[in-house]
């Protein structure tokens, strides 16, 4: 939110050169400036809103690489001296923790007169260091422009039922973080050895074909091919289950990972690393050769190469090696 007071009036255009012809006349424009580190795309029409939006025409032009919103005054409207601006517009915190620009951030701008334009001077906007938000762990200062926590546990605890030797032990684990989790999330707890609890395998489910899906449904959709009937649509999803199937958790779609949909492709697992190569893509991409990996079970895959020296190929097994080293 931005309050703004101006100690003089400011118009859309000169009136005079109005009736001389000149439609376009003066402007008033006003940036801000110094408002780095979002991960708001340039915008030439951000969304303006709150009392004194419409003066603006309702948008201002956002540029993300120098953190600056400019707006213009509207036809027909004037800033009327003394009188507050109350406008709000929204963008986006990036990944990465980072201090309030504060000390960077500035308004500047020129005011339209009937007979020309005056400047009006950069000054250093006052930003409100005295509140604290409606957020998790939020404290005294949290209000000021883009200062972004860096993504932390706020409460980390865990606790157990039993500490007998061979007993049935109950772990109580409490978590808050200060980002939103959602259900991509994958949260992995180190060091709880030794325990005679055995190993809950983790299962991963990627990709496939099927028959006469709706086209909301599909990753990629194709023609069957010659003698056949109907579509078949082609899925690049990535799903994982610790409970030997019984639950599932969708932890990527077709665009999440990379590589493009498609089916009998082999899949591997190696040194903590899951990988996926060659495959059918249907009549569309034809075989392919191209090998993937992911370290976070599914969740993000990297190209590992492009064009291996194999032929494209689908329908084949891929397994880890565990051989001496003279083989």
């Amino acid at each position: 939110m931005t309050t703004l007071v101006i100690n003089v009036d400011c118009e859309h255009s000169a009136p005079l050169l109005m009736k001389l012809g000149m439609p376009w006349g003066n402007e008033t424009t006003l940036s801000i400036t110094g408002l780095i580190g979002s991960a708001t795309s340039t915008n030439p029409q951000l969304p303006l809103t709150g009392a004194g939006a419409a003066i603006f025409g309702n948008s201002g032009f956002w540029d993300q690489k120098y953190g600056t919103l400019t707006f213009k005054v509207a036809p027909g409207q004037r800033v009327s001296a003394g009188v507050a601006i109350l406008m709000t517009f929204s963008l986006t915190n990036s990944m990465r923790g980072q201090q309030s620009p504060r000390l960077f951030t500035y308004v500047a701008g020129t005011c339209a007169r009937t007979h020309g334009l005056l400047v009006l001077p950069r000054r250093y906007i006052d930003v409100d260091l005295g509140t604290a938000l409606d957020e998790v762990a939020s404290v005294v200062g949290d209000g000021a422009p883009l200062l972004i926590r860096s993504p932390s546990f706020l409460v980390r605890k865990i606790a157990q039922s039993n500490p007998s030797a061979g007993g049935a032990n109950t772990m109580t684990l409490t978590l808050a973080a200060n980002v939103d989790l959602d259900s991509t999330t994958l949260l992995t707890i180190h060091g709880l050895t030794p325990t005679s609890t055995p190993t809950s395998p983790r299962f991963i489910l990627a990709g496939g074909y099927s028959l006469g899906q709706s086209a909301a449904s599909k990753d990629l959709l194709a023609s069957r091919p010659a003698g056949g009937a109907g579509s078949y649509a082609f899925y690049g999803d990535s799903w994982t289950s610790n409970d030997w199937g019984l639950t599932w958790l969708q932890v990527s779609n077709a665009s999440a990972s990379s590589w493009s949909p498609r089916e009998g492709f082999a899949l591997a697992v190696a040194n903590a690393s899951v990988f996926l190569a060659g495959g059918w893509g249907g009549p569309l991409q034809g075989y392919l050769k191209d090998v993937w990996a992911s370290t976070d079970v599914g969740k993000t895959w990297q190209l590992v190469a492009s064009s291996p020296p194999w032929s494209p190929r689908g329908y084949f097994e891929m397994v880890r090696a565990s051989l001496p080293l003279w083989c």
